[in-house]
Parts: structure tokens; sequence; C-alpha cells
């Protein structure tokens, strides 16, 4: 069980059907598979003499069996949502603040530049847009004097300013921890059950090292293990599905044969089990895909390029904050720099998309973002105010999509935004799968590092989690920290914000947001940062200032991810 899950009631049967086939029917695939579904039953021979038992197996050949599966997945899914939508009072007041800066910020920005917030682009200006679309970097653009609306350190203080009035705090907790409001989080022994997988899996994980050989087989690196379970299938793992009594979907294994490579198999929790193990390169792509279910067809690239035209046609000032951002952060960074223009082409196009703002809404209630608390005046070529802002399109539900939040997706970009989207163009070639990729991981992962909220994998929760595992796992470095004025969250918050994009090279990150994928949890984002405090630990404890502190550990270039996770996992408690 998650240390996140929530107990709920074991579906009915019937229950079941309901929310699968209300599943596929937004996906949809219903008609589809009905329409398959039927051709199958028609023509499908009585091998064995019984007809169930030959249906079943046609189902299972042609797709159908994990086509239900995964609606089944995605539909128990979708009733945790619920759970994001934040009851404390006081934290829905604190996020409304926070909002509410960013908007100041925003509006501050256009008044002291005299920009407007939104303008139709000439011509001129749009044909010249389009013609270096595939070289955005060289688009001249004077963003010298645009600054920055927020940042992680901005969400470090909001983050330590939060106070439940019904909880009192007493001296000690008062200088004890950065964060002092009572969350429950997940212990550490919690963390080493769930994340069990990464220190007793069958396979050994490909972030140890690709060149290691398989144990009993000198002639098989792990690397080509990999590359042979993902592509071709092969004597190994196989998985059976257990539907737990708290509606979560999830694996026990077994050795077994997987006779099929899972790339084709197209099983959401297949998938998720082998992006444990860490993806090959050229593998990770179609793998995320399958588990985020960003899989771009002929609609998808035409949703893609409506943005596109957007973008063209529309100048919005965030579009300025958002290559200001690029330039001081990707385009800046040794191993990003020579992806820049197809950083520009998707963050572009994702501000401009409304379907983005929409899932916001449903997955945390109410308004999703800050500058939907206001609506800015569009101003047309020709000067002329039109009214507020509006962003129409079709959704890949192929619904009609139209929203008056500023950007349409609602998504203020942050200093850092930039390193969400880089690292993509490691996994993808082409903007359109960069694009449904970030799309996906933001609004299912990244959306909860930029709010605050009581849920147990939001940037708040985490920052308890982090604060109480140094506490628990290294109590004398924590209290070397408090003498010396060290404040060890507002290291790692950058870290965790940013996902350790930016942070930690490549190979590492993906790692990483493997782990994070397979896993399905941002828990190991403070469990990566406390242990880096653990592997430091000895330089850090000579040091006798924050700034010393933040030298140490601003180089993570050198981090191994999954050893250093395993490490953590089964240390004892300090």
């Amino acid at each position: 069980m998650s240390p996140t899950s929530s107990t709920s009631d074991r579906m009915t049967v019937q229950e079941q059907v309901v929310s699968v086939m209300e599943e596929m029917q937004i996906l949809g695939t219903l008609d589809k598979l009905i329409a398959a579904s039927e051709h199958i039953c028609i023509a499908t021979p009585l091998g064995t003499g019984d007809f169930l038992a030959d249906l079943q197996q046609a189902f299972r050949l042609n797709g159908i069996e994990t086509c239900i599966k995964n609606a089944l997945v995605l539909s128990r899914r979708r009733k945790n949502i619920k759970e994001e939508q934040e009851q404390l009072n006081y934290m829905r007041k604190a996020q409304t603040h926070f909002e509410r800066r960013v908007s100041k910020a925003l509006l501050n920005l256009q008044t002291d530049l005299k920009l407007s917030l939104v303008r139709q682009r000439s011509s001129s200006e749009a044909q010249e847009l389009s013609s270096k679309w595939d070289e955005l970097s060289t688009y001249d653009q004077d963003v010298g004097s645009i600054r920055n609306l927020y940042s992680s350190q901005d969400l470090y203080e909001a983050v330590v300013a939060l106070r439940d009035p019904d909880y009192s705090i007493n001296r000690l907790e008062e200088k004890w921890s950065a964060v002092k409001i009572p969350l429950n989080v997940p212990t550490f022994e919690d963390l080493q059950e769930f994340f069990s997988d990464v220190c007793t899996s069958v396979d050994p994980f490909l972030g140890l090292g690709s060149a290691l050989v398989l144990q009993g087989n000198s002639n098989v690196t792990l690397l080509n293990h990999r590359i042979t379970l993902g592509t071709k299938g092969m004597t190994s793992l196989a998985f059976h599905y257990v539907f737990a009594q708290n509606s979560e979907c999830r694996f026990h294994h077994f050795h077994a044969s997987l006779r099929h490579p899972v790339v084709a198999e197209n099983d959401i929790l297949l998938s998720e089990e082998f992006v444990k193990g860490g993806c090959p390169s050229h593998l990770r792509g179609r793998l995320w895909k399958q588990v985020l279910l960003s899989h771009v067809g002929d609609k998808e690239k035409t949703y893609f390029q409506a943005k596109k035209q957007a973008v063209i046609q529309t100048e919005y000032l965030t579009d300025k904050i958002i290559m200001k951002d690029i330039q001081l952060t990707a385009s800046r960074d040794e191993h990003y720099f020579v992806y820049e223009d197809l950083i520009y082409q998707v963050s572009l196009c994702f501000s401009r998309d409304p379907y983005v703002y929409l899932q916001l809404c449903s997955k945390f209630g109410s308004r999703a973002q800050t500058a939907t608390r206001f609506t800015p005046l569009d101003v047309s070529s020709n000067g002329s105010k039109t009214g507020a802002v509006r962003a129409d399109g079709d959704a890949p539900g192929g619904q009609t999509i139209a929203t008056s939040a500023f950007p349409p997706s609602s998504c203020i970009p942050f200093y850092g935004w930039a390193m969400y989207v880089a690292p993509l163009c490691y996994v993808h070639e082409e903007a359109e799968d960069i694009y449904y990729t970030l799309r996906a991981m933001y609004i299912k992962y990244w959306s909860r590092l930029h709010r605050l909220s009581s849920h147990k994998q939001g940037i708040v929760s985490l920052a308890v989690l982090f604060e109480r595992l140094i506490q628990q796992q290294e109590p004398e470095l924590w209290i070397h920290c408090l003498n010396n004025n060290i404040e060890p969250l507002r290291i790692a918050m950058p870290w965790m914000v940013q996902a350790f994009s930016g942070f930690l090279i490549p190979e590492q990150l993906l790692f990483l947001w493997d782990l994070i994928l397979g896993f399905d949890s941002l828990l190991l984002l403070p469990l990566l940062a406390a242990s880096v405090f653990s592997l430091r630990r000895e330089n850090l404890h000579r040091i006798l200032s924050h700034d010393s502190a933040e030298t140490i550990l601003s180089d993570l270039s050198t981090i191994q991810v999954v050893p250093l996770l395993q490490m953590a996992l089964t240390q004892h408690t300090g």
C-alpha cells in the first residue's frame, strides 16, 4: 500500500464495469472497442468448445483485455483526484495569498515596462516568427528588463510562513523545524516499505551501471538485458494484477515467463513496473508514453499545430518571461543549450493550452492558478480593447475548450520553468512528443510543487518530510545546522521544486524520473534530498555558516541516484 493512499471500499463488479465504460468514453475509445468486440464475437471460432474461454483468449490476443485493464486503472485513479482539493481553510487562504502576490508581481511588471498583457501580433511580426519557428533562439526579443515573477525561494518563504490557527507551537518546536504546521507525512519505515523494490528488485536497476553483467551470465550486460526485456520479451518477470482494498491497482511479481515485449503490450501497470528498473534510453520515450497516456496521433499533432498558430498570432506578456527564463537557465546549461529551440517551441505552446487549465481546475477545485484571479484586456492590433482573453481549441477528446484564464494554460512561468522541458529533449526527438509528455507530467506531478496544500505529495508535505527525514536519520547533523543557522530546507527547496532538473546530470535525472513514474510518487524528492545531506555530512559538520553549506551542496553532478537511494533506504535510524 502506498504511504499516501487512503482507505476506501472495494468496488463491486457492476461499479467497475460502469467506471471502465465512463473512462473509455472520456478517452474516446469506447465506440472503437465495442465495434472491435462485436467483430471478435462474430469471428471467433469454437476452438475448445468453450465459447467464453475462446472469447477471453481472443480479447487477450487482440489487446482488448489490456485496454479494459488500463481503463479500470485510470478510473480508480480518477476517483482519488478529489483528495487533492484542499480541505484546510488556512491552507486555502495561504494559497490565495500566494496567488495574489504573483498576480501583483505580473501586473507591476506590466505597468513598469508599459507592456500589454496580451496583444495581436502584426502581420509582419507573425510572418517573421513563423519563418524562425525552427530557430527561435535567433528571434529578436528584448527581454533584458523582464523580471522573474517567483522562484523556489518564494515558495520556501510561503511554506515556512504557514501557521495553523488551531495549533499552538511551543518554544522547542519554534526552533526545531522551519515548517511549523502539523501535517501527517510518511515515516521512514513507511518509505522503506513502499520503495522496497528499489533495494530488493529481482532484476538489478539500470541506474546501478549499464555495463554491469547479470549474475550467472557474464556475457549479458544489464543494459542489454533491459533492452531485450523491453523489446523482445524473455524469461524474467511476469506480473499479475492485484486490486487492493484501497482501490489501488498494483503488481505482485513472481518468477515466470514474460513472453511479449513490454513496449508492445501497452499495459500501464506493466510499463510502470518495467520503468521502476530504469529505462534504456531508446525505449524511455515509448514507455513513458504508455505510463502517462501521452501518445501522439494525428489529432494530437493537429492540436499542437493550433497552439503553434496561437503563438504566432498572439503575444502574451508571459512569453517574454518564458524567454528570459530559458536564457537564464537552459541556454546556459552545458547539457541543454543545444535544445534551446525545442524548449522555446514547447514552452510557448504549453502556455496557450486551455486543456491544462481545465485539468488543474478538476484536480485542485475552483480556479487553478494565479492569473485566473483577474481578467486582462485583449488589445487588438489596432489598439481597441476587446474584452476578456479567450483561448479556444479542440481538446484531445474532441470537445471545444474556452477559458478566460491568463495565460490560457493558467500557469504563470517561474524561475526554472525551462528545466521541466529540457530533460525531455533527451527522451523524445519531436516537439509534439515532448509537448504531450510535458503536459501529462505537469498536470500529474509538477503542478503539486507550485501549490500550497496539505496533499501528501504537495510541496508543503514534501518539505515537512524532508526535515523529518534528516531529524530522524541525521540528528547530529540537524542539531549542528540549528546551532550554526544553517537552513537545510532553504537549500533543498530548489532541488525539490525543479525535481532535481538542472542539478543532476541528465542521465541520473532521467533515472530519478523513471522511478517517479514507476512508483507514481514524488516522495522520492525529499528522500533523495535528505540522502544528499547524509552523503555530505562530514563536510557539513566542518562548516559554520549557511553560505558555506550552500557551497558544499551546490554541485550535485557526481550524485548517482539509485545507489544513493538504496543506501538511504537500507540505513538504520540515526
